[in-house]
C-alpha cells in the first residue's frame, strides 16, 4: 500500500532550485474576473501590463491563482514569480488587484522574474551593458540597415545559491536578435547582491540555438537546447544538445566530456509531452490535457475523483539508445483520497508525436527539485523520506538514477547529500521579525503584528471592542527539511468575548527572512507546557478540558502535533488520549533560572537567580544567598499554589543583586497561581490593590554530552566541567583592580566540585557544602549551604574565601590552573588541583594534612571523615586513579583513601572507599 506522501506541487521554477524555496502561505479567497493561459515569453510583469496597464500589479496575480488551486488554475506560483507556457492564472479586478498588490509581503532580497526582466546584461567582454525594461532592450540596427537590434530573455530560468552565501541567484538566457539574420543565445549567471541580480558570468549557446530546459540536479546545471548538427545549415539546427556546467568561483564552467548529443524530435515539446497518455499504475493510462488530468467521479453523486498535474522537472536527452531525444517527464497524482504521489515518467520521440513509454511511482518522495538526462541515465534530485523520518515529514535529499530497461524505468544507485555550509550559516529569524511578520488563516485575510500586535477595526463604530492577535512566543526549528531553522510562532486572538484562542504558526527561513506557511488553531485558553520541533514536526504538550475542569481552567495535559502538508501547516491526527491531570509531581524534580521579575523588568544577567522544586519543598539561589521553603497545590485547582515561608542565609550583598534578591523573596511568597507558558514557569504574585505580578522562569539549558577531549595546548584556555570535577583545588591567590596577594596556607582552603553538582568546602577552620550550576561555556555559580561556625585565627582569610565563592560567575583553565572570576570585575581567585601544589599528595601530604602525623590523627582532624569511624576499625592511605575517567586522558593524580571495617573484624572484601572527602563506590 502506498504510504501517504505530503507533496509540495508548488512550482517554483522552471526547475526547481538547489536551495529552498519558500512555502506557499495562504492567500484571502479572491475572486477571478477573468482567467489567463500563459503563452511562451510570458512572465506575470507583462503580463500585469497587458492587463492592468502596469506591470507593478503583477504580485496581485500570484496571490489570486495560489488563492484559487484547482483544476482551473495552477496551483501555486512560488517566490521567484516563476510561471510556464500552458498555465492558467487568475486575474482579479483592478480594484483588487490594487489592493493584493499593495498588501503583497514579497521579500525584498529574493530574485524574481521581474528582476530579471530588468536587469543590466552584458552578452560577451567587449560588447556594450544593455539594460532591459519591462523585458526588452531595442537600439538602432548598423548605418544602413532597417532593422532592430533587440533583446530579450528567454522564457526558462533557474534559481539557487551558486556562490555559497546563502542567497538564491538565478540563471537566464539573453537572447540577442541582430538586425541581419543572426538570433544568439548566451547563459547569464547573475549573483545575488542585496537582492539585485548582477551577472558574474556567460557562455554563448550559439546562433539560432532555441532552449528546452535548464536542470539543476546536485550541484550540476544542466542546459537542454537545439544547436547545429555537424551536417546542419545556420538556420536549421537539429541536433538536441545536453550541456553540463558547474559554478565555480562565480565563473560557469564545463569540459568536453560535459556535452552530449542527439538527434532533435518535433515530438519533444513541453506543450505536446503534456497532452499525451502516460502508465499509471498496473497497465492503467491517464491523458493528459494541456499539462492535466482529471478523470471521473468515483461514484454517482461522490466529489472524490482522480487527478493529475505535469509538474516544471523536465529533462531532454537520449534514454533509448537510437541517437534520439526523448524526454522525462514529472507529475503528481491523486487517486481521489487525502495523498498526492509523485511520478517519473519517459516519452519517446520517434515520430511527429511523444509516445508515454513507462513511468514510476517515486515512492518515498516527497518533493522533485530537477531532473535531468546524463549519459543516457535519468538523475533526478529528490527530497525523499530518510531514516527516522515520521510519515508527514520528508528530510533527506538525494540524487537518485534511473534506467530506462526493457521498456522500464528501473532505480540504481541514490547519492545522499548533506546540507550546504551555506544554508547552515545562513541568517537566522529573530523575534522582532517575528513580531513583526505577516500571519495567515486566523482571519479570512491575513494580519501583520506592529510590534507584535495586531488591532483591527471595532465590531461596532465608536465601540473599544475590536480583534485583537498577541504574539505569546516561538521555538526553532526546521520544518521543512532546508537544514535551516523555521519557526513555530504562538499566537493569542481575542474578539471581544471572554475566548482567547490560541493558535500556532509556521513562519519559514527563506534567506533569513520570516514566510509565512499557515496558523492552525489550537484551544480557547490553554497553556503549553512543552513545545519543541522535532523532525520537521510541531510537538505539544498542552493543557485541556478535562473531567470537572470549566471552560475557563483547563487542567489536564494532552498532546498535540503540526507539520507542513502541501506547503501550509496542518495538524497531524494522533491516537486517542486519556487527559491526566496535572499536579505537583510535574513540578517535582525541576529546576528553573528567573527570566523576569515583572513584564517591564528583566533578571539582571549575571546573577542567576533559581528554583527548584521537590517533594513539596523548593529550593534555591536568590543571586547572592541561597535559599529554601515549602509549597503547596490546591485541590480543587492544581494551578492554585501557596509558598513559603522563605528561609535564606544571611550573606551581605551589594547593590543591585540584593534589591533584587528582596523583591524575588517577597514576590515568592505571595505566589497565589502559577502555569505554563510555551515551555516556561509562570508564577503569579499578589502586588496588592488587586494588581498580579508574574515571575517567569527557564528550564535550564540542556547538559552537553560528556565525551573525550585532547589535552590543552600550552597556554590553551579551557572551560570543561568534565575537567573541573576531576580533582579538588585549592586556593593560591587573589587578583582584582586595586590588589593581589597570595594565600599563605593553599591547604587550608580548599573546594571539591563534585559530579553531581554538590561542593565541598574547606575555609581555613570552618567546612561548608553546597551545589553549583556549570556550563562547557565557562559559566560557573556556586551556592554555599549550612557551614560550621568555628572561630578562626585573626589572620584567616574564611570569610573573604566563601563570600568570593559566592560572586563567582565564570571559570577557566589555562596551564593547570583554576581560576574563578567573580561578577562585575570584582577579581580572580586562582586555584590549582591538589596534586601539583608541592608535586603530589603522596610527596606532601598537606591537602588532608598527612604529613607527619598517624593515620588516627588523620582520621580524628580530618572533617570529612570524624563522623565516620566512630566504633569503627580503619586503614588510610593514598592511591592513584585516573585524573579524569570520563576523557580518558591517560593522566593519573594521587588520592586519599579510608578503608572501613566492622569492629574487631578483619578486612573484609567489600570495604567501603572514600576519596576527596565522600564515598565514591566499594571496592
Amino acid at each position: 500500500m502506498k504510504n501517504l506522501i505530503i507533496l509540495v506541487i508548488a512550482i517554483v521554477a522552471a526547475l526547481m532550485t538547489l536551495a529552498p524555496t519558500a512555502a506557499q502561505a495562504q492567500q484571502p479567497q479572491t475572486a477571478c474576473e477573468n482567467a489567463y493561459t500563459v503563452q511562451p515569453g510570458d512572465w506575470l510583469g507583462k503580463v500585469a501590463a497587458q492587463t492592468y496597464g502596469d506591470a507593478a500589479l503583477y504580485p496581485a496575480i500570484a496571490a489570486a491563482t495560489n488563492a484559487n488551486p484547482g483544476p482551473d488554475y495552477v496551483n501555486f506560483i512560488g517566490a521567484n514569480n516563476v510561471i510556464l507556457p500552458g498555465w492558467k492564472l487568475c486575474l482579479p479586478s483592478q480594484a483588487d488587484a490594487a489592493a493584493l498588490a499593495a498588501a503583497a509581503t514579497n521579500d525584498p532580497a529574493t530574485l524574481t522574474v521581474d528582476d530579471l526582466q530588468n536587469a543590466t546584461y552584458t552578452e560577451y567582454a567587449e560588447a556594450a551593458p544593455v539594460t532591459l525594461v519591462n523585458g526588452e532592450y531595442r537600439l538602432p540596427g548598423p548605418d544602413g540597415s532597417t532593422g532592430e537590434e533587440v533583446y530579450s530573455l528567454a522564457d526558462t530560468f533557474a534559481f539557487a545559491d551558486f556562490d555559497g552565501d546563502g542567497s538564491e541567484d538565478a540563471l537566464a538566457v539573453l537572447i540577442s536578435d541582430t538586425a541581419g539574420t543572426g538570433r544568439f543565445f548566451t547563459l547569464m549567471l547573475l549573483l545575488n547582491k542585496n537582492g539585485v541580480p548582477t551577472q558574474a558570468d556567460s557562455v554563448s549557446l550559439g546562433d539560432r540555438s532555441p532552449m528546452k530546459a535548464i536542470n539543476l540536479v546536485g550541484g550540476d546545471i544542466y542546459v537542454d537546447y537545439i544547436t547545429q548538427g555537424p551536417n546542419d545549415a545556420a538556420c536549421c539546427a537539429t541536433q538536441a544538445t545536453s550541456q553540463k556546467f558547474r559554478v565555480e568561483n562565480g565563473k560557469l564552467m564545463t569540459g568536453e566530456a560535459d556535452i552530449q548529443a542527439s538527434q532533435t524530435s518535433e515530438a519533444m515539446t513541453r506543450e505536446k509531452l503534456g497532452n499525451i497518455a502516460y502508465p499509471i499504475d498496473e497497465g492503467e493510462q491517464i491523458t493528459f490535457v494541456n499539462g492535466k488530468y482529471v478523470g471521473q467521479p468515483e461514484g454517482e453523486g461522490s466529489a472524490s475523483f482522480s487527478a493529475a498535474e505535469m509538474l516544471a522537472p523536465l529533462a531532454f536527452g537520449d534514454l533509448t539508445g537510437d541517437g534520439i531525444e526523448d524526454a522525462v517527464v514529472t507529475f503528481s497524482y491523486s487517486g481521489g483520497g487525502s495523498g498526492d504521489f509523485l511520478y517519473l515518467a519517459v516519452a519517446e520521440g520517434k515520430g511527429t508525436e511523444p509516445v508515454g513509454q513507462a513511468s514510476l511511482w517515486l515512492d518515498t518522495a516527497g518533493k522533485i527539485n530537477g531532473v535531468a538526462v546524463d549519459n543516457g541515465q535519468v538523475k533526478v534530485d529528490v527530497l525523499r523520506f530518510g531514516p527516522g523520518d515520521a510519515e508527514c515529514c520528508v528530510t533527506e535529499r538525494a540524487i537518485v538514477t534511473y534506467t530506462l530497461k526493457d521498456g522500464a524505468l528501473v532505480e540504481g544507485e541514490a547519492q545522499v547529500i548533506t546540507p550546504s555550509a551555506a544554508a547552515s550559516e545562513a541568517a537566522a529569524l529573530t523575534v522582532a521579525e517575528l513580531q513583526n511578520a505577516t500571519y495567515s488563516g486566523i482571519y479570512e485575510e491575513p494580519v501583520t503584528l506592529t510590534n507584535g500586535k495586531y488591532e483591527g477595526e471595532p465590531f461596532v463604530e465608536g465601540d473599544s471592542s475590536r480583534p485583537t492577535v498577541e504574539y505569546w512566543g516561538e521555538v526553532f526549528g526546521d520544518l521543512d527539511g532546508d537544514g535551516l531553522e523555521d519557526a513555530a510562532v504562538f499566537l493569542v486572538e481575542n474578539s471581544g468575548g471572554t475566548g482567547n484562542f490560541v493558535y500556532v504558526s509556521a513562519q519559514l527561513n527563506q534567506n533569513g527572512q520570516p514566510v509565512d506557511a499557515g496558523t492552525v488553531s489550537i484551544e480557547d485558553r490553554i497553556q503549553v507546557k512543552s513545545a519543541a520541533i522535532e523532525n520537521g514536526q510541531i510537538k505539544l504538550e498542552i493543557t485541556t478540558e478535562g473531567p470537572g475542569d470549566a471552560a475557563c481552567c483547563k487542567s489536564h495535559k494532552t498532546n498535540k502535533t503540526y507539520s507542513l502538508q502541501n506547503g501550509t501547516l496542518a495538524e497531524i491526527p494522533g491516537p486517542e488520549e486519556t487527559p491526566v491531570k496535572i499536579s505537583a509531581a510535574d513540578l517535582n524534580g525541576t529546576t528553573w533560572t528567573l527570566l523576569e521579575l515583572n513584564p517591564d523588568q528583566s533578571a539582571l544577567a549575571d546573577t542567576p537567580v533559581t528554583i527548584s522544586f521537590a517533594d513539596g519543598k523548593i529550593s534555591g539561589s536568590g543571586g547572592c544567598n541561597n535559599y529554601n521553603g515549602g509549597f503547596s497545590l490546591a485541590g480543587d485547582n492544581p494551578f492554585g499554589m501557596t509558598v513559603g515561608p522563605v528561609v535564606s542565609t544571611k550573606m551581605a550583598c551589594p547593590d543591585p543583586i540584593l534589591n533584587q534578591e528582596t523583591a524575588y523573596f517577597t514576590a515568592l511568597e505571595k505566589v497565589s497561581q502559577w502555569g505554563y507558558r510555551i515551555g516556561r514557569l509562570v508564577m503569579y504574585y499578589d502586588k496588592g490593590q488587586g494588581e498580579f505580578g508574574t515571575l517567569l522562569f527557564a528550564p535550564p539549558a540542556q547538559e552537553p554530552e560528556i565525551g573525550q577531549a585532547p589535552a590543552p595546548a600550552p597556554g590553551e584556555r579551557i572551560t570543561s566541567v568534565v575537567e573541573l570535577t576531576a580533582v579538588p583545588v585549592q586556593w593560591l591567590s587573589f587578583t582584582d583592580p586595586t590588589q593581589q596577594f597570595d594565600i599563605a596556607n593553599p591547604e587550608n582552603y580548599t573546594i571539591a566540585f563534585n559530579p553531581d553538582g554538590t561542593v565541598n568546602v574547606k575555609a581555613d577552620c570552618n567546612n561548608a557544602a553546597g551545589t553549583y550550576t556549570a556550563d562547557d561555556s565557562g559559566s560557573l555559580t556556586i551556592q554555599l549551604g549550612p557551614m560550621t561556625l568555628a572561630a578562626c585565627p585573626s589572620d584567616s582569610r574564611s570569610d573573604e574565601f566563601v563570600q568570593s565563592l559566592g560572586f563567582v560567575r565564570n571559570f577557566f583553565m589555562e596551564n593547570g590552573f583554576v581560576y574563578l572570576d567573580m561578577m562585575a570585575d570584582g577579581g580572580t581567585l586562582k586555584l590549582a588541583p591538589a596534586s601539583a601544589v608541592e608535586g603530589s599528595i603522596a610527596e606532601a601530604g598537606q591537602f588532608f594534612n598527612l604529613e607527619n602525623i598517624t593515620c588516627p590523627e588523620f582520621v580524628s582532624t580530618s572533617p570529612f571523615f570524624a563522623d565516620e569511624v566512630a566504633g569503627e576499625t580503619y586503614e588510610c592511605g593514598v592511591v592513584e586513579v585516573p585524573e579524569n575517567y570520563a576523557a580518558t586522558s591517560g593522566r593519573t593524580i594521587e588520592l586519599v583513601y579510608l578503608r572501613l571495617f566492622s569492629p574487631a573484624e578483619t578486612p573484609a572484601p567489600d570495604p567501603l572507599l572514600y576519596l576527596s572527602g565522600g564515598p565514591v563506590g566499594r571496592r
